[in-house]
């Protein structure tokens, strides 16, 4: 008989064991499936590309990390160019800042007059030349007040 109920004890514990860890691992997913706050797509600064040709429309970006120049139509900016590549530069959104790269163009990729050989940061009122066309950089920053 005392056999049977240490049989029970020892299955109850083991039951109680696993409710308590199923508890915990619950409580863990549902913490780490939180969304971290600055991560989202509002977070991401607009970036606006005002051409220095007169009568062009702006080109603005909002909520976009990856942003192409070339003369292939696959790229955001397109347009046909002797002195453009097919992927020419590119603009990425990380670690808060807008970045300008080369991406191993033919003719090189050109910020305030001096061509780029490395991702480099951007700043409002940059001008950034890809073959004939040049564009002033304007960022808005999304910063939220609270």
């Amino acid at each position: 008989m005392t056999g049977i109920i240490v049989l029970i004890f020892r299955v109850l514990l083991i039951a109680v064991l696993y409710l308590f860890l199923g508890v915990v691992i619950i409580s863990l997913w549902k913490q780490l499936s939180v969304k971290i706050p600055g991560r989202t797509a509002e977070s991401i600064s607009t970036l606006t590309l005002d051409p220095m040709e007169f009568n062009s429309p702006s080109k603005i970006f909002k909520n976009r990390k990856i942003i192409t120049i070339g003369r292939n139509s696959g790229n955001d900016i397109c347009f046909d160019d002797i002195e453009l590549s097919n992927h020419h530069a590119m603009f990425r959104y990380h670690h808060n800042q807008w970045w300008i790269e080369d991406v191993h163009s033919t003719n090189g990729t050109f910020l305030n007059g001096e061509m780029i050989k490395n991702p480099t940061v951007l700043f409002s009122d940059d001008i950034i030349r890809c073959g004939i066309k040049e564009w002033k950089i304007n960022i808005e920053s999304r910063t939220k007040t609270r």
